[in-house]
């Protein structure tokens, strides 16, 4: 085949579970989603090429849900997830009135 495998690495190959790091989880599926229909519509959906495609669409869908569930909140409900924005939201709002406050006093030593 284009790749250069034989039949016995394509059986090989197959046997392997695809495993992407978290590095490099970049949560664009539409591409490759296309690219299987497009093989699909083309008349090799049974072919080693879709096959291998369709592992590495599923190893990318765990990779982002790892990935998801990893990120601070996501063990949240939506009611405490948006209370914790509420908080932050009003922690720089004060930090920020706080700067503009501290930013309007005369620097020390200035007046002499």
């Amino acid at each position: 085949n284009a790749r250069g495998t034989g039949g016995g690495g394509a059986a090989a190959a197959a046997d392997k579970k695809i495993v992407i790091s978290p590095d490099e989880v970049d949560f664009d599926f539409l591409p490759l989603i296309v690219d299987i229909l497009c093989l699909v519509e083309d008349g090799h959906a049974a072919s080693e090429r879709v096959k291998a495609k369709v592992e590495y669409l599923q190893a990318k869908f765990v990779a982002a849900k790892a990935a998801l569930e990893g990120m601070d909140g996501a063990d949240l409900s939506e009611d405490m997830q948006l209370d914790t924005f509420d908080i932050y939201s009003e922690r720089l709002n004060y930090i920020n009135s706080l700067m503009q406050d501290y930013s309007r006093l005369p620097l020390f030593g200035a007046g002499g």
